[in-house]
């Protein structure tokens, strides 16, 4: 069976995403902060996990904001806010109603 080689990164202050970012372990524990996306009609497909890694989200949510005038299945903004939650985002860019990323899981 394959492997899949992710790249993975912490982040604990406002952070918007790199090229290469697949992976984001977010430590809230220090407060709450912003992770921004970048334009997703040129990523088309592109895939970005995020999960609470300290387990403070409950307490300290994450706010993740997409570029610009897009959306996250329509929001201006997502909150993770559930101690030791994720969720998986894809870059739907124009293929959906609202341009920008969709999810596709959160627990």
């Amino acid at each position: 069976m394959a492997s899949v080689d992710w790249t993975v990164r912490n982040i604990s202050s406002n952070t918007t995403i790199s090229t290469t970012d697949v992976v984001l372990l977010a430590d809230t524990s220090g407060g709450t902060f912003t992770l921004t996306l970048t334009e997703a009609s040129n990523q088309l497909g592109r895939t970005i996990i995020v999960k609470d890694s300290a387990g403070s989200c409950g307490t300290n949510k994450l706010t993740i904001d997409p570029d610009g005038s897009q959306t996250i299945d329509g929001k201006t903004t997502l909150d993770l806010n559930v101690n030791y939650g994720s969720l998986i985002l894809v870059a739907t860019g124009s293929v959906e109603a609202s341009a920008g990323w969709s999810i596709l899981g959160l627990v």
